[in-house]
């Protein structure tokens, strides 16, 4: 049996220019505020279009250059999609935050970033029940884009339950402005969760 998993927003995204914005953070919440036996993973993908004001698109593979994380262990080929688990000592906290590195100061660029994240808690002996590769910061199949969280990258095989579904959309433009900073636009929800 299944835990039914919600969220509360802790901190709502702002937009900033340029494509930039402030983290949305939130807080997973189980019933009666106990932990069951299993695992909260939660399957993140994200979308991310971005052009170059002369007219060139970046490649995924240059959008992962430039959105690194200045890690050891940082894959040389995309990882935006991964599983993602909170275990004993993680805390139950979420935040989706800007791209770090040089995404945003090579040059400007219009572009669009969609993150979608698809939880739940998962009634499962062990993460390796579900899937192989497990690692923090990018190591093993993991994705950087977890930090110090456990993800892979790996297939998954989880039980079909119901899933907590969120959502964020960033959208910029300074290329339409004549090089002067563009305004962002940040969708988000829902905000209150299910």
């Amino acid at each position: 049996m299944s835990a039914n998993l919600s969220y509360i927003t802790k901190s709502a995204p702002q937009p900033g220019t340029d494509g930039h914005f402030s983290p949305w953070v939130i807080e997973w919440r189980l019933p009666d505020g106990t932990l069951p036996a299993g695992f909260l993973i939660q399957y993140l993908e994200y979308s991310i279009s971005a052009t170059y004001c002369d007219g060139d698109d970046l490649s995924q593979e240059e959008i992962w250059n430039q959105w690194y994380y200045m890690n050891a262990n940082d894959p040389d080929q995309p990882r935006f999609n991964f599983w993602e688990t909170w275990v004993s000592g993680d805390g139950l906290t979420d935040s989706w935050c800007e791209p770090s590195g040089r995404f945003f100061s090579t040059g400007l660029k219009s572009g669009k970033i969609v993150i979608t994240g698809t939880a739940a808690w998962y009634d499962i002996p062990s993460l390796d029940s579900a899937a192989n590769g497990w690692g923090r910061n990018g190591q093993n199949l993991g994705s950087p884009m977890s930090g110090d969280l456990l993800s892979t990258t790996g297939p998954a095989s989880l039980p079909d339950i119901a899933t907590v579904t969120r959502s964020m959309t960033v959208i910029w433009d300074p290329c339409s402005n004549s090089g002067q900073q563009g305004n962002t636009t940040v969708d988000f929800g829902p905000p209150g969760g299910q």
